[in-house]
């Protein structure tokens, strides 16, 4: 475990800070998971809890690294 490890810190309340810029990211927040239609969309996921989908998957994920290089996100955000 220690070799895999990883350990985060001083990360409290995460999931509420950084809901809004998945939404800035192009995410579609999730209402409902039984009703909402994924066609070709991607599952966001934050913490284990589905939160969103996204259309555009590959523009998502290089808005979400280019804010956690600008320091706007926690490096322990991953995708």
């Amino acid at each position: 475990m220690a070799v895999t490890g990883l350990v985060s810190t001083d990360v409290s309340n995460a999931s509420e800070s950084i809901l809004p810029t998945l939404l800035d990211c192009g995410m579609e927040e999730l209402v409902n998971d039984t009703e909402t239609h994924l066609g070709n969309k991607e599952k966001i996921f934050l913490n284990g809890d589905w939160v969103g989908v996204c259309p555009d998957s590959s523009w998502f994920v290089a808005e979400l690294r280019s804010k956690r290089r600008k320091n706007e996100l926690p490096h322990q955000v991953h995708f």
